[in-house]
C-alpha cells in the first residue's frame, strides 16, 4: 500500500466482508483502533480492531490470509499533502486521500470533492494515499465516474444522535451525554477527521469518534466504493501493467469464489502472463493471458506486477521468501545461498528474457526471475542545510552529483554526451531525482526534462535505456502525462506554475557552471 496503516483511520466494509451487519449495514464507518505490533502481539498479523459507529467493536483482516475486509475512506488524520490545493473546493492543503485527473494538467482534487462529483465525471483520475513523491508513479487509475456505482455513507455524521460510551456516565453529568453531531471533519485546530462537533444540552463540545457511538445514524454523502483502498492492501497492479498469476490453482478458487468471480478456467492461468485490461466498479482487475487469448476479472492479490528492466539498473529482491521459492521455479531454482539476496538491492548484470542476473553485496551473482524483482529508486541524501543562504552555498558540491550531469546534457539537449553517460551508467536514465536537493530542474526526472524541452531525439534514447515513463516530477504528473499535454498543445511548452518560474530563477546561476566531462 501507498501509506502504512495508522490507528485514527477511517473504514467501511471491504470486498472480502464476512461479517453480516456487525459494522451496522453497507455503508456504515467506523474508526480504526489499534493494530497488530509489538505492543498487541495477541492480534493476529495483518489485522485489525475496529469500532464501529453503532459502537461494536471487532477483529478484521487487513491482509491476513490475503483477506480485506475494510476500505478506507479518510486518511486526513495520518496524511498530508503539502503545498497541494484542491482545485474544488481551493482548501490549500489536501489531507487524507489526494485524487489527480489524469487528463488535465495538475488538476487535484479532495475526497469530499471528488465523491461530490466535482469536475468532469467522464474523467479518469487516480487515487493517491502517501504524500512521499516516490509513490505516486504506482497510484492505482479508477474508472471514469460517470460508470461507477455510488454507496451512501453513514455513521457519527452532521446531524447524527449520539451517546458516550457507557464508561463516561459515572464521570460526567447527564446533560453532556446525549447530543445530537453537528459537524464532523478537520478543523484548524487539530487538522484531522476523527473527531466530531457534538451539541450536548449543556453545550458544543468536540469529541473523539470513539468515545461516542450512533443512536441514529447520520448521513456523510456518498461514496464511489470501488474507488477506495483496501486497508492493508499492497496494491501495486495498475491498468495497462503485465502481470503473473502467482496463486496456485487453490489459491485462486479461494481468492474469487469469495467475491463471486469463480471460474474453474482459471485454475489454468497460474504462472501464466497476462494483460491487465482495465480496473473494475468493484476494484478487481480483468486481465486478458497471452497465450491462451481467455479474459477473466481477478482478485489483484492473484497477480504480481512485471517490471521492465534494463542492464545496469539497481533492482530490489522481494522479501517474500516462500513466493520467490516458488516463483523460482524454470528460471535457474532455488539455492540455499540465495537466502542471502533476500530482501535486499542489486545491480543487473544480464538480461537473459525472465531471467535476470542480478549481483548483490560481496560480488554474489544469482539468476532471479524477473517477477521476485522491482526497480529501486535512486533517493539523494537528506539536505543539510537549514537555511537558503547555506543552500546557495551548497550549490558546487551537489553539482558534483552524478543526478546533475545527466540532467544539464538533458536541458541542454546533447544526444552525443547523453549517449556516453548512459553507455557508461544506464541505470542514471531512469533515477529519480525527485528528493535531489539542488541541481535539478524542479523535480523533473531525465526523461520528463527531455519532453518537458522539446528534446524528443532524447526520449527515445532515455526510453531504450529503461526510463520510467510512469516516474512522477514533484507535482506528481507523470513523464507520460507530460508528454500529452505537449503534445496536445501543439508542442508548445508547458506553462509554468508559480513554484517553477522562481525555481528556474535560482537555478540560471548553476546553469552556466561547466558539467563534468566524459571520456569519448
Amino acid at each position: 500500500m501507498e501509506t502504512p496503516v495508522k490507528p485514527g483511520f477511517r473504514v467501511i466494509r471491504g470486498p472480502d466482508w464476512t461479517y453480516k451487519n456487525q459494522d451496522g449495514g453497507k455503508g456504515c464507518a467506523g474508526t480504526v483502533l489499534r493494530l497488530h505490533d509489538e505492543r498487541q502481539p495477541h492480534f493476529p498479523k495483518f489485522s485489525v480492531l475496529v469500532q464501529w459507529d453503532n459502537g461494536d467493536k471487532g477483529l478484521y483482516r487487513a491482509g491476513y490470509d490475503q483477506c480485506y475486509d475494510l476500505r478506507i475512506i479518510d486518511t486526513a488524520n495520518t496524511v498530508c499533502h503539502p503545498k497541494v490545493w484542491c482545485d474544488g473546493c481551493d482548501v490549500d492543503e489536501i489531507r487524507g486521500m489526494r485524487w489527480r485527473c489524469t487528463e488535465c494538467y495538475a488538476f487535484d482534487l479532495c475526497t469530499t470533492c471528488y465523491m461530490n462529483d466535482e469536475h468532469d465525471l467522464s474523467h479518469v483520475f487516480t487515487r493517491v494515499l502517501s504524500s512521499d513523491k516516490t509513490s505516486k508513479g504506482c497510484s492505482p487509475k479508477m474508472l471514469p465516474r460517470s460508470s461507477s456505482p455510488r454507496l451512501a455513507l453513514k455513521g457519527s455524521f452532521a446531524g447524527a444522535k449520539v451517546v458516550r460510551h457507557p464508561q463516561w456516565h459515572k464521570r460526567l453529568e447527564s446533560d453532556k451525554l446525549l447530543g445530537t453531531v453537528v459537524r464532523h471533519g478537520q478543523t484548524l485546530e487539530d487538522k484531522v477527521n476523527v473527531r466530531a462537533a457534538v451539541e450536548f444540552s449543556s453545550g458544543r463540545e468536540r469529541v473523539d469518534l470513539n468515545k461516542i457511538f450512533c443512536t441514529l445514524p447520520g448521513s456523510g454523502g456518498f461514496v464511489y466504493a470501488g474507488h477506495l483502498a483496501n486497508l492493508g492492501d499492497l496494491e501495486r497492479v495498475n491498468e495497462g501493467d503485465n502481470v503473473l498469476v502467482t496463486a496456485t490453482p487453490a489459491e485462486l478458487e479461494e481468492l474469487h469464489k469469495r467475491r463471486g468471480l469463480w471460474k474453474p478456467d482459471m485454475t489454468k492461468t497460474f504462472l501464466e502472463k497476462g494483460y491487465v485490461l482495465k480496473r473494475t466498479n468493484t476494484g478487481d482487475f480483468t486481465v486478458t493471458f497471452h497465450d491462451s487469448q481467455e479474459t477473466f476479472t481477478m482478485n489483484s492479490a492473484a497477480l504480481r506486477k512485471i517490471h521492465p528492466l534494463s542492464l545496469g539498473q539497481l533492482v530490489r529482491i522481494s522479501d517474500d521468501i516462500e513466493m520467490v521459492k516458488r516463483l523460482q521455479s524454470g528460471h535457474g531454482g532455488w539455492t540455499a545461498a540465495m537466502k542471502q539476496a533476500i530482501g535486499t538491492v542489486g545491480k543487473v548484470v544480464e538480461i537473459d528474457g525472465s531471467d535476470i542476473h542480478v549481483k548483490i553485496k560481496g560480488n554474489h551473482k544469482f539468476v532471479f526471475n524477473s517477477v521476485n524483482l522491482t526497480p529501486e529508486r535512486f533517493r539523494a541524501p537528506k539536505p543539510e542545510y537549514e537555511n537558503f543562504d547555506e543552500h546557495l552555498r551548497g550549490l558546487p558540491r551537489a553539482m558534483q552529483d552524478p543526478e546533475w550531469s545527466i540532467m544539464i546534457h538533458a536541458e541542454a539537449g546533447d544526444i552525443n554526451k547523453m549517449e556516453r553517460i548512459l553507455a557508461i551508467h544506464p541505470e542514471w536514465g531512469h533515477c529519480n531525482v525527485n528528493a535531489v536537493p539542488v541541481g535539478t530542474d524542479f523535480g523533473y526526472c531525465p526523461l520528463a526534462l527531455a519532453i518537458a524541452r522539446e528534446h524528443f531525439h532524447l526520449v527515445d534514447v532515455l526510453v531504450e535505456h529503461g526510463a520510467d515513463v510512469n516516474l512522477p516530477d514533484c507535482s506528481g504528473n507523470t513523464s507520460l502525462q507530460l508528454a500529452v499535454n505537449v503534445h496536445f498543445s501543439g508542442g508548445q511548452k508547458m506553462k509554468e506554475e508559480p513554484y517553477m518560474a522562481e525555481e528556474r530563477h535560482r537555478q540560471t546561476a548553476e546553469r552556466i557552471q561547466t558539467p563534468p566531462t566524459y571520456p569519448d
